[in-house]
């Protein structure tokens, strides 16, 4: 299993707070407004990320249990897309090990994606989804797909060989994909202001 490594200019350990107002700000904005304010965002980022001495590196692996139904994948790639970008975009050197299915416990999802690793890492960062086995029923499209029902993810120092935090966000059933994918933004958002929180604290 071979690491797929895409790489940003530099990091930083202050964009913490600008994380909160970026990464939150209101959906009702324009199309036109949001990429004048990302930037706005990722210039006031860069300027500070010039002020950093080193680069962290952050890798993230997405699993999925085995056994999800077939479309699973559409998801987890999503959470995949949505967590490079915003490593990205806050200046953080990252690469992720591509998803794959198992139902294996975390710490072993670590050992994992440190033996794919081809270059040294200082953070490991685990998502695991967990999939209904059967198919939903869009109601407003009648279009089939994955139920997520939970979303494990927990961030791993490799110099400390300690987690740094773990956590767990438990779905209810959602009647239409839409409603599914607003409640995985939330969790996507909870995972980037963590991460970068924890890394802003050189944890």
């Amino acid at each position: 299993m071979n690491t797929v490594y895409r790489l940003a200019a530099c990091s930083t350990f202050k964009v913490n707070k600008l994380v909160n107002i970026f990464f939150l700000l209101p959906k009702l904005i324009s199309e036109k407004i949001m990429k004048l304010l990302r930037r706005l965002f990722l210039v006031s980022s860069f300027l500070l990320l010039c002020q950093a001495t080193f680069a962290t590196n952050v890798v993230f692996y997405c699993v999925q249990n085995q056994g999800a139904y077939e479309k699973a994948g559409e998801i987890t790639t999503r959470i995949e897309d949505f967590v490079f970008d915003a490593f990205f975009d806050l200046g953080l050197i990252t690469g992720n090990v591509p998803f794959t299915e198992n139902n294996e416990e975390t710490l072993q999802n670590v050992q994992d994606a440190q033996k794919a690793l081809e270059y040294p890492s200082d953070y490991i960062l685990i998502i695991n989804a967990a999939y209904s086995k059967q198919p939903s029923i869009d109601k407003k499209t009648n279009e089939k797909f994955a139920q997520v029902e939970k979303v494990d993810y927990a961030l791993f120092n490799v110099k400390t060989e300690k987690f740094i935090f773990q956590k767990t966000a438990k779905f209810t059933r959602c009647e239409t994909k839409n409603d599914l994918l607003k409640k995985l933004e939330k969790v996507n958002l909870d995972i980037i202001k963590n991460v970068t929180k924890r890394v802003a604290q050189g944890a």
